[in-house]
């Protein structure tokens, strides 16, 4: 189905950095970050983030352990611990069999991904 955001009727949204604060609230199913909010200076870092949880159903995120990669995680903890938000295990992620991750989606090892639901 089609959702209505920012006056636009889609089906997958693509938006610029300036957009996100005119997102109404839990109106985005999925967000995903791959390679990028790492590299990010910590306010941005947390912009972004404040608005991601504010505007989304699940946030999936793969980024490398370098850059802002702490400061990143320490703010995906701080609404994990003082909202209702958890970070998915990764048996929960699983839509195969044994090691069949279909959602699992990562470049090599160095890589920490991790699917977040906003309850």
């Amino acid at each position: 189905y089609k959702r209505q955001i920012l006056n636009l009727e889609f089906d997958i949204l693509l938006i610029l950095p300036h957009h996100i604060n005119k997102i109404q609230d839990n109106s985005i199913d999925l967000v995903l970050n791959f390679d990028s909010l790492v590299e990010l200076n910590t306010t941005t870092i947390e912009t972004y983030i404040d608005n991601i949880f504010r505007i989304s159903k699940y946030f999936y995120n793969v980024n490398k352990m370098y850059g802002n990669w702490y400061f990143m995680r320490n703010k995906i903890n701080e609404f994990v611990t003082n909202k209702n938000v958890k970070i998915l295990k990764e048996e929960e992620q699983v839509y195969g069999t044994g090691s069949e991750y279909w959602f699992y989606i990562a470049l090599c090892n160095d890589y920490i991904s991790l699917l977040i639901e906003m309850c």
